[in-house]
This record gives structure tokens, sequence and C-alpha cells, in this order.
């Protein structure tokens, strides 16, 4: 999938309670290249050729990555059978709880995760979610609008929107918050530094 101006997105934002073991694909410079990302790594290691072992490895690795950051047409969706197949291979491990892999769709330059169910229904908290719409495209950067907002979901699973936007309100005479962009959000804060959500 490929955002363009006016689609609506939904946006959420989940927090994991536990340690989250991941293993990863896709993430090759010739990757990176491929893609026109603007990563030379993947952001370990600390240099463009951490791949561990020897040549055959090297090559495993790379073909991997290549069928990972394959731009896919419409049409050629069966090709998504490959990936499938090597995700299905890589997870059957027990003590992986998923998979992290570069997002196409951002030339790499953002990551995916593929969580088991059995990990996420255990260890996945939902922390809140946005209706979006996008209003403009460039440089793959998204212009949105935010439509709705939500802070809960039912038992069922279900996302509880609000029908508006989120708001902070101070309860109490003196009370005062202070923002700041945290990671492309804005957070609030009371004055003993603990985090205010809005309602």
């Amino acid at each position: 999938m490929n955002p363009q101006a006016g689609d609506n997105v939904l946006v959420s934002k989940w927090v994991t309670q536990d340690s989250l073991l991941l293993t990863h694909v896709g993430y090759s410079t010739a990757a990176f290249k491929l893609l026109d990302s603007s990563r030379k790594f993947a952001g370990w290691g600390g240099n463009e050729d951490h791949i561990i072992g020897d040549k055959a490895n090297r090559e495993f690795a790379d073909f991997l990555a290549e069928a990972f950051v394959r731009k896919v047409c419409a049409g050629q969706e069966g090709y998504y059978r490959i990936t499938a197949s090597i995700a299905e291979w890589l997870l059957h491990s027990d003590i992986i709880n998923g998979l992290l892999y570069p997002t196409i769709a951002m030339k790499a330059n953002s990551d995916n995760f593929a969580i088991k169910t059995e990990y996420f229904d255990k260890s996945i908290q939902f922390d809140h979610a946005e209706f979006d719409r996008i209003d403009g495209v460039e440089n793959g950067q998204y212009n949105i609008t935010i439509l709705d907002t939500a802070s809960e979901v039912n038992t069922g699973g279900n996302i509880l929107w609000k029908g508006r936007l989120g708001k902070w309100e101070l309860k109490n005479k003196g009370d005062s918050l202070t923002f700041q962009s945290e990671y492309g959000e804005w957070v609030a804060r009371n004055d003993r530094g603990e985090i205010i959500k809005p309602e």
C-alpha cells in the first residue's frame, strides 16, 4: 500500500509490556540502494557491512533482503507468497516473537513489524489511534489532517472512536502542562514530569 493525497488512513500506537525478540530481514546496502533509501545501514553494528559470517551467508542475506524490498505491481500480488513462506520459515522458532523488515513505501526509511499472535495477545497494549486524511505527499513526507481519535478498545478489540480530537483539560486551579514533541508526536507532562494523555 502506498497512500496518496485524499486517502484516509488509520494510525495506531501499541506498547510492549514484555521483552520483544525479533529477527530481521531486508537490511542490506544493496536493498537500501535499490529503494533509494537515505539509510546507509540498518542502525546496528555501526557500519554498512554488518552481515555476520562467510561469503555464502552474506549472499543469502542479500537474497532475503532483495526478496523483502521488491516492489510488487498490481496484478503481481502472487509474489507475496514467496515472502510469506520466507517469513513463516524465519518465525518457526519458539524463541522469536516477530519479524522486522523495511517499509518499501517509505523507501526503507522506516520499518514494519510482523508479530506473532500469541505474543501480541499477551504482551501488547493499545495506547491510542488516529483516523487521518492525507492532504499531500512530498519527498516521502505526509501532510495530514486528524479526523478522529481513540484511546480505548473494547473487550472485542474494537476501537472506541471519540468522534472528535483528543483534548487536554486542566481540572484543578494552578495545574499546568508542558508540551514537547517526542518521536513525532506531542507529549504533555504535568509539573511532576508525568505524561498526561489527552481525553
